[in-house]
């Protein structure tokens, strides 16, 4: 059997690459123009959660921390204070 293979049109490659640059240009972007997190506000807000027993911490909104029971919830103000803590940071949202 003769194999078929897809070539790419003249001009195509280009605009594929063409593209991708402007994908890392708009994220590049974005990760420079988001406000950076601070973590802890000073209306009180919990900066870090962990549950008790288990080893890492997360940002609140973290989909590991949202399903932390709030028996097990424990808090804290800064990154610092939950490793000093014993907790290793989350490999998901990495706080």
């Amino acid at each position: 059997m003769e194999e078929h293979q897809l070539k790419p049109l003249p001009g195509q490659k280009w605009i594929i690459v063409a593209m991708a640059v402007m994908f890392c240009v708009i994220v590049t972007f974005l990760a420079i123009t988001r406000p950076a997190s601070t973590g802890f506000g000073g209306d009180g807000q919990v900066s870090y959660v962990a549950e008790t027993g288990s080893r890492p911490f997360h940002k609140p909104h973290c989909d590991f921390a949202q399903n932390i029971p709030a028996a097990l919830r424990e808090k804290f103000q800064t990154r610092d204070a939950a490793v000093r803590s014993g907790y290793r940071a989350c490999h998901i949202c990495r706080p």
